[in-house]
């Protein structure tokens, strides 16, 4: 499934994508790991090597992260973050959309 990467969306929006699978963090990179640790649990495709995750980081910004991991199965996953505002913080980190990689 791909979604596009989208500046802007409503609670209810981000609702619908990430439907049992969103966590939500003030740290973007324990984000990222955790929904890429759970969609690996939920899906049965190995993300995680022996020695941990390998990704990169294809966009970093005060709002958005896209990340794509190297998965041992020689495919790959991306994944996008974006930043929720929340209550007097500096924003909440949720995962928006991911997208397997052949």
């Amino acid at each position: 499934m791909t979604f596009p990467l989208r500046d802007t969306f409503s609670g209810a929006e981000l609702a619908k994508v990430a439907e049992g699978h969103s966590t939500g963090s003030f740290d973007p990179q324990d984000t990222l790991l955790t929904f890429a640790s759970r969609l690996e649990t939920e899906s049965g495709r190995p993300v995680r090597w022996e020695d941990g995750f390998r990704y990169e980081l294809l966009l970093k910004t005060d709002r958005l992260w896209a990340a794509e991991f190297q998965c041992p199965d020689g495919g790959a996953l991306r994944v996008y973050l974006q930043n929720v505002p929340y209550e007097d913080t500096s924003g909440l980190w949720q995962p928006y959309a991911w997208d397997w990689q052949a």
